[in-house]
Parts: structure tokens; sequence; C-alpha cells
């Protein structure tokens, strides 16, 4: 597939109509996202016939580019609700299978919230385990048939993975802090599941510093091939030097970029901002 019939496709992709600040919530554009993929896929190869993550998905524009080149399996992460049924319209759309949709929490590993909870968990904790066992049992589901699939042969274990599994996601209003800790957050079982995965992280505010670098070594646990992630240019030796010392991963810079950020808050003055962003490469496969 050519770059201009990619992009063409991801502008038909329905975007946040009410984005949340607190979740830093900007839209990738059709053109950085065909321009990502296009370069992940006819540089490297780590698109076609690959099991790809998409963290923090938000609309789902990474899955369904991957997916229109031709990716074995697709798996979306998000913690909002919100997101998760944008998503899935935007797959049903599409008519887009073997792409799984699930919510989960970034920032906490199960370990950390079994440990909170303790062994006196109060009857609320109970319940709120209950009413995401659902989500439990579909993230199990989805990390066996990716675990399942060999690097040669990605597309013939993942028929029963399908859109209607984020429906159980859309229902749910967004979390609490207490929720955010029992949303699906199981890590240890996406674990070097994945050949690719792409993420343009929040860049982090004065309130949320650093996650950026929380959602990276995420997506470098997921991985057993390469990571594709946008920074700050800003950041540029930071990161590298962080990959040296203590991420386990080879950072490449792939290209320079802008990204235009539209007006989408109400602080915000002006109606478009250009940042200059790093396309950066996390090599993992030494790991």
């Amino acid at each position: 597939m050519r770059l201009k019939e990619l992009e063409g496709i991801l502008q038909q992709v329905e975007t946040f109509s009410a984005p949340k600040l607190h979740l830093e919530q900007y839209a990738t554009s059709a053109q950085l996202a065909s321009h990502i993929l296009y370069t992940a896929e006819n540089s490297y190869g780590d698109v076609s016939g690959k099991v790809v993550g998409d963290l923090g998905c938000g609309s789902g524009i990474f899955a369904i580019g991957a997916r229109c080149l031709e990716a074995g399996m697709c798996v979306g992460f998000d913690i909002d609700a919100d997101a998760l049924a944008l998503a899935s319209q935007n797959l049903a759309e599409f008519e887009m299978d073997r792409v799984e949709l699930i919510r989960c929490n970034v920032t906490v590993d199960t370990e950390e919230r079994d440990d909170e909870a303790g062994d006196d968990s109060s009857e609320d904790d109970e319940a709120s385990e209950d009413e995401d066992g659902d989500r439990d049992g579909e993230a199990a589901q989805a990390a066996a048939a990716a675990a399942a699939v060999s690097p040669g042969d990605h597309g013939c274990t993942t028929e029963s993975l399908n859109v209607a599994s984020a429906a159980a996601a859309t229902a749910a209003d967004e979390p609490d802090v207490e929720q955010r800790r029992s949303i699906c957050s199981q890590w240890s079982r996406w674990t070097k599941q994945f050949d690719t995965v792409f993420l343009n992280p929040p860049f982090g505010t004065k309130n949320n510093a650093g996650i950026d670098i929380v959602f990276l070594k995420r997506a470098i646990q997921l991985s057993r091939g390469a990571v594709y992630s946008l920074h700050k240019t800003s950041t540029r030796k930071y990161i590298q030097k962080l990959a040296d010392t203590s991420l386990g991963a080879r950072c490449e810079v792939v290209a320079e970029m802008k990204f235009d950020l539209p007006k989408t808050y109400k602080f915000h003055r002006r109606k478009s901002v250009d940042v200059n962003v790093d396309l950066l490469r996390f090599d993992c496969a030494g790991q």
C-alpha cells in the first residue's frame, strides 16, 4: 500500500469529540500516523504479519493503520472507556477483524494493586474486582492468542479476537483513583507478547511529569521486537541516555517530525502549535 493511500484511509478515522485534559488526549493526525506506520513497515519490516500493540490507543488509529498494512493481529490498550468506545466504533466502520481492545492502567502493576489491597480487602474492593473480571478474562484470552502465534505465522490463531470484546469497557464511567487501580493491569501476561508496539504517549505536564517515560517503559516490557514512540525533541539526549543505562533497548532516532497540536482545550490561545518531536525506534530484541 502506498503512503498516500494509507494516509487517505486514516483520515477517515473519527477522533475525540470531547478530549480529556487530565489524560492529555491529543489526536494523532492521519499524516503523522501514516508516516510512522509506513516507515516501520517499509524500512524495518515491523508491521506486516506481526503482532502489534497500540499503547494508549485512543481512537485506534495505529491499530487500524497496522491492519491496513496486513499486521497479523493488533491489541489496543487504553484506560479511558470513552476512548475504547470510539476505537470500537472506528473498527466497526472499517470492518476490521483481528483487533482486540483492552481497558487497562499503564501506570499500575498487578503486584502493586494486590499489595495495596492486602488480605483484608473491603467489600467495595471485591465488588470492583468482580466487575472487572470479564475484562481480565478478555485480556487473558487475547494474551493467550498472542502467545500462541509464532513469528512466522501471525494470522492463523486470531479468529476469535474481535472488536466486540470492547463492549464491557464502553459502559463504565471515568474511574476514580481507586477504580483505576483495579482496572485490568496484569501486565506480566503481556510481557514480550508483541513484535511491535506503537505509542504517542502524553508528554507530561507539571502535575504529571515523567508520564511519557512510564508509557515508554511499559511498551518496552511488552515488545520482543521494536517500539515506535514520539517524544519531544528537547528530551532526546535524556531518553537516549536512559535507553543506554536502564531501558535495556537500543534507541534510534528515525525521524524529526512536526506534531501539529490544534486548539483542543479552553485555555489554548492559538489555533494550533507545532511541536518538534522525534520518532524514536527502540530495538528490544536483545533483551
